[in-house]
């Protein structure tokens, strides 16, 4: 489909857009996100395996022929209130998804996993475009509710205050004080509640260094600029528990 001068396309319609999308994943994401293994890792967590389960709800915008954004999603058999969701967030959503799409059950509620916009045309407004792309995906394939296990972009700033303290933070306007949770609040989303657990990610402490480019202690935890809270380190290994926050559209 095509708009103003853009091109919008899912991976089920240009199946070569798959790996343009992970290129571009590549290129803007903070390196542990692609490299880091889940924990604990029982093989659930397939991000590959997004692409060629659910090639209609992953999403590339063009301008031209240069891919410029994404947005990536999985559908869910959960149908129950917000307030229900669980302290897990993106880590419990892929393995649900999985399970839904192994068991062959019927799905009610889109996720949504990462929305990737290239470095140079951030603050155009294409993470609101692409959020309303996905949800009304989402609605054009029976799922009325769109729930995102949401970063904020600022959390790193203040990796020790707790989610649900900072998830409180308001401007002057009324408005989330987070951009990127003041984003989903302008376009109808909903605060529902901090998911503590949302990624849980290990890798030996020589990578964790790579990823993160600077030297680390033996033991003990630190803070860093891409992360959002502390990365804990023991016997030669680290792991990072990411916090998110819970939102919803459609509710």
């Amino acid at each position: 489909m095509t708009s103003e001068r853009f091109t919008q396309a899912s991976v089920a319609e240009q199946p070569e857009l798959a790996r343009r999308i992970e290129q571009l994943i590549e290129s803007v994401w903070p390196a542990y996100f692609r490299r880091a293994r889940p924990w604990p890792d029982d093989g659930r967590v397939d991000w590959s395996g997004v692409y060629h389960r659910w090639p209609h709800l992953q999403l590339a915008l063009l301008d031209g022929d240069r891919l410029i954004a994404a947005a990536n999603s999985v559908p869910l058999t959960w149908n129950s209130t917000a307030e229900s969701l669980p302290s897990e967030g993106w880590d419990w959503a892929m393995r649900s998804a999985l399970d839904s799409y192994e068991d062959s059950r019927p799905t009610h509620t889109l996720c949504g996993l990462a929305i990737t916009i290239a470095r140079d045309r951030q603050g155009e407004g294409l993470s609101r475009r692409m959020l309303r792309w996905m949800h009304a995906t989402g609605q054009a394939h029976g799922m009325a509710r769109l729930i995102v296990p949401v970063r904020p972009v600022h959390k790193a700033r203040h990796p020790h205050t707790p989610m649900s303290e900072y998830a409180t933070w308001v401007d002057s306007t009324g408005l989330p004080r987070d951009p990127w949770v003041r984003t989903h609040v302008r376009i109808g989303g909903r605060i529902v509640r901090p998911c503590d657990q949302a990624m849980r990610m290990t890798g030996t402490l020589q990578e964790w260094a790579e990823w993160l480019e600077t030297s680390l202690p033996e033991a003990g935890s630190i803070t860093h600029p891409q992360l959002l809270s502390p990365l804990q380190i023991a016997d030669g290994s680290a792991l990072y528990t990411e916090p998110n926050l819970w939102m919803i559209h459609g509710d």
